[in-house]
């Protein structure tokens, strides 16, 4: 489980931002159990719920405005949860997902199209968004990847 930066969402591949939507699920899952998440997710536990259910909203959003289908079922259930009657959520991004998250998650984002579990389109609108953050790769004949 991850949860990538908020500025990252609407740039995520297709299967990383369904996967993003499982983790939200499962986020869900442990919290309601009342199990532990792991440290790098438990600051999602120490805010209004309705912060985490923006975060939700911003993943279904952008899964619906790419046609992808969201399990309104689980909607409901996360919104039931987090007690958003009438759509009165936080619209706030949550304090952990800094400058310094931003920064891991394009590192991470870097490995995955360097491994090729990215295409070069998906890497490249990161790239060219975020290119002053850090030395990134790039594309060189095909799959090859150099330091630009």
């Amino acid at each position: 489980m991850y949860l990538y930066h908020y500025e990252l969402i609407p740039l995520l591949p297709n299967e990383m931002l369904i996967m993003q939507w499982k983790d939200c699920y499962n986020i869900l899952n442990y919290w309601e159990k009342g199990g532990t998440l792991a440290k790098k997710y438990d600051y999602v536990r120490n805010h209004d719920r309705r912060l985490y259910y923006y975060y939700v909203r911003r993943i279904t959003d952008e899964m619906n405005n790419r046609n992808i289908r969201v399990n309104l079922k689980l909607l409901k259930r996360i919104n039931d949860f987090c007690n958003t009657q009438n759509n009165h959520w936080i619209k706030e991004n949550y304090p952990e997902q800094d400058q310094y998250h931003l920064r891991e998650c394009l590192y991470m984002l870097e490995e995955k199209a360097r491994l090729d579990n990215m295409s070069k389109e998906n890497w490249d609108a990161i790239y060219e968004k975020y290119k002053e953050f850090t030395p990134l790769w790039y594309y060189d004949k095909g799959t090859n990847y150099e330091r630009r």
